[in-house]
């Protein structure tokens, strides 16, 4: 074989082993879109299946710079209905009066009691907490409705404001406060009051209408065990609440996505499915798409691209 032969050769073989090169890499490219798309769909299903399991609501949240994706399974900590002195899991309370007139039935007469609920192990929120009862109150005052000893704190002003401060650690131990503007908890009327802690931000809600937030991503406070205490015996409520739930999110599910993927940055990166299992209308008034790009690994390369959509419904595409 000729010199000129052989360069011919070497030539072909060079073109050859290029384009089979490029065709691995853009095979690897579509494997790994693969890969992680299919383990944002599978977070998606489990937080969603969670939220209609458990009657409560789940969240999914993506990371891109961790390159990790959240799923938070949210659990029913406790209830009580104030029909009797039980309540979830046969437990049991004492203190305050039942009476008749309640928002559902019967209803927990306080006069500036103290009610321990108790301290269990399902009480204890690793990702968030969410507590929400009705209030009548009899008479304008500084009061607490509910807290958990060193966690969080949910009261009522004279004024008719609602206030909240919740314990957050870290790498800097801190109380995060949010405060209503005042006039929404009138005396001897009803009203449904709600305090949430999601890691990405703190809530106030009245009558199912967002009044106070504060953004804020640090962990809960460890605090276990820990007392879970309606009324309070230094500023304790005076008036009737009636049906009391407390939600806990109790453990996160964490997975890597592998490297050579980018999230477009117009993607919603925090899901959030209601107890029945679609998008939580508080959040999203949209169906929400989540759009993953390959990495550009070189000049002139195209993106692969793949689009996961979340209905109104909840339904996962």
């Amino acid at each position: 074989m000729s010199l000129m032969e052989l360069l011919v050769v070497i030539s072909i073989m060079t073109i050859i082993a290029g384009v089979a090169v490029g065709l691995i890499r853009k095979g690897d490219k579509a494997l790994t879109l693969d890969v992680n798309a299919k383990l944002v769909r599978s977070s998606l299903r489990l937080a969603r299946n969670s939220a209609m399991e458990s009657g409560v609501g789940a969240m999914v949240r993506i990371e891109p710079e961790d390159a990790i994706i959240a799923s938070t399974v949210v659990e029913r900590g406790g209830n009580w209905h104030f029909e009797d002195e039980t309540g979830a899991r046969n437990t049991r309370f004492s203190g305050g009066q039942f009476v008749d007139g309640g928002k559902l039935g019967r209803c927990l007469d306080l006069n500036g009691a103290e009610i321990d609920l108790g301290a269990y192990p399902w009480y204890e929120a690793v990702g968030g907490f969410a507590i929400s009862l009705w209030i009548s109150p009899a008479e304008a005052g500084d009061f607490t409705l509910v807290s958990r000893e060193s966690s969080f704190s949910f009261k009522v002003t004279k004024d008719g404001a609602l206030r909240a401060e919740i314990s957050v650690g870290g790498e800097q131990r801190d109380r995060i406060e949010l405060q209503t503007r005042a006039g929404l908890v009138p005396v001897g009327a009803w009203t449904r009051v709600r305090l949430s802690y999601d890691r990405l931000e703190a809530q106030i809600e009245a009558d199912g209408v967002l009044r106070a937030r504060k953004v804020e991503s640090r962990p809960l406070l460890p605090n276990a065990p820990s007392h879970l205490l309606l009324g309070s015996a230094q500023d304790g409520f005076k008036g009737r609440v009636d049906e009391l739930r407390y939600d806990i999110a109790s453990q996160e599910q964490t997975d890597q996505l592998s490297s050579g993927v980018d999230f477009d940055p117009a993607s919603d990166l925090v899901v959030r499915f209601d107890p029945q299992g679609r998008l939580d209308d508080r959040f999203h008034g949209k169906a929400v798409e989540i759009r993953i790009e390959s990495d550009r690994s070189g000049e002139g390369d195209e993106a692969n691209v793949e689009t996961i959509r979340v209905e109104l419904s909840g339904a996962i595409r």
